[in-house]
């Protein structure tokens, strides 16, 4: 499997305190890696050095071999993305944008022009003023400009801004189609952490600066000494919770959640059955990546 984006050691200090910490990060072709981290991780300023918008104080990062340093142009040139707001001019309509954006980089067809505004669905309002885009509207078209000379590698940050969930939705099955049948790496961060698990194959978890693991998205939660999650439905649930203690949360009006191994299953409802609290029904819950970024991270909420 090509390694698209190799990053080995990259650190970046903002005056005293350093923002990323001698992080690695791999990318490969044909998949959706999520990078994820609470606010002030690090990971908008990794991907700003990846891209070439800041310098970094150290380590080093390649994309398809070219070293981003010593030979900028000829890895940017492989590379498409959007970090924070995408450049458009919004006095011309999105098609002027997508035609000027296409000129230069140079040798894309009008089929592929073509191809990309329906891609993203905005082949009903392309001869519109950007002016007159939503901001929904307006990420489309920075996604069609990022896809259009087809990059080995696309980033994004915060790409499901402004989108309502049929948009989400459709962004996802893109940048999936993208990565898998063009053969591409696709690195995206967002604070959507479900959206997420349904879109990426892997994903890197940035805390303080530090990537704190970074693998498959079946693989969380096995590997990370997280239990298994059981959820009870009980007639009593501030009872439950003081039999089970800490392993055990409110879930709702009838339901506790309990994160055992399964084989303290039984005596947890020994326990509750012995304190006469009521149960109705048991099932086991699938970990989910917001469980799974906790766990990981020691308890750090998600907040992008």
């Amino acid at each position: 499997m090509e390694n698209v984006l190799k990053v080995r050691g990259l650190s970046k200090y903002f005056g005293k305190r350093k923002v990323v910490d001698n992080i690695d990060l791999n990318v490969y072709a044909g998949e959706v890696l999520g990078f994820l981290g609470p606010n002030g991780a690090g990971k908008t300023t990794a991907i700003k050095m990846i891209m070439g918008f800041l310098s970094n104080d150290g380590g080093e990062i390649e994309i398809c071999g070219y070293n981003v340093k010593k030979n900028y142009e000829e890895a940017m040139a492989l590379v498409g993305g959007i970090v924070e707001n995408p450049d458009m001019y919004k006095q011309f309509s999105g098609r002027m944008n997508l035609d000027m954006y296409a000129r230069a980089h140079g040798g894309i067809s009008e089929t592929r022009i073509k191809e990309i505004i329906q891609m993203v669905s905005l082949e009903n309002r392309i001869n519109d003023k950007v002016k007159k885009y939503s901001l929904g509207m307006k990420q489309r078209l920075g996604l069609a400009q990022a896809l259009i000379h087809k990059p080995k590698l696309l980033i994004l940050d915060e790409p499901t801004n402004g989108l309502d969930p049929a948009g989400i939705k459709e962004l996802r099955d893109i940048l999936k189609k993208f990565a898998h049948e063009e053969n591409a790496a696709v690195l995206v961060s967002s604070h959507q952490l479900a959206e997420m698990q349904l879109m990426c194959d892997r994903v890197a978890i940035i805390s303080n600066g530090k990537i704190l693991c970074e693998k498959n998205i079946d693989e969380l939660g096995r590997e990370d000494g997280m239990r298994p999650l059981y959820k009870f439905t009980v007639d009593n649930v501030s009872l439950a919770l003081e039999i089970l203690g800490e392993s055990a949360e409110a879930d709702g009006e009838e339901t506790v959640l309990l994160r055992t191994e399964k084989e303290g299953v039984p005596s947890a409802v020994a326990e509750l059955s012995k304190a006469g609290v009521g149960i109705y029904e048991i099932t086991k819950e699938e970990n989910t990546l917001e469980d799974a970024f906790i766990e990981i991270t020691g308890g750090v909420s998600y907040i992008a």
